[in-house]
């Protein structure tokens, strides 16, 4: 069981997806976590028409991606733009299309996944991992 104090940790995270870890909806969590995600990226790549992993790709693009981070290596770069893309495709999109049970353990951890990707997004490790 995930206490308190852990949640605490996912500061980055938007209080709809906390409540629904604490109701035990675990899979609506997650998929609103990376809902979140995609809407965060959107909107501060000012790519308002774009969605999924198109998005990811364009938002990232190595060399004219609003959120590139041209400090770190062409090979970093496309590697983050793949790890955004995946993280959507491969986290998000399953459950938009099918249904999908989550246990409390895997929940945890793709929560703590997501709010690192948020801290990415939002520049707090913008120099390394």
């Amino acid at each position: 069981e995930t206490s308190s104090q852990d949640k605490s940790k996912w500061n980055y995270l938007p209080d709809n997806v906390i409540s629904l870890f604490d109701d035990q909806h675990y899979s609506e969590a997650v998929f609103e976590a990376f809902k979140y995600i995609e809407d965060q990226v959107r909107k501060k790549s000012l790519l308002e028409n774009k969605y999924g992993t198109d998005l990811m790709r364009k938002a990232f693009h190595c060399e004219n991606g609003n959120l590139t981070n041209k400090n770190l290596p062409v090979a970093e770069r496309q590697s983050q733009i793949e790890l955004f893309s995946g993280a959507i495709g491969f986290i998000k999109n399953p459950k938009s299309h099918r249904v999908i049970e989550i246990s409390s353990d895997k929940a945890c951890e793709l929560l703590y996944f997501a709010n690192y990707l948020l801290r990415i997004v939002n520049g707090e490790y913008s120099k390394i991992l």
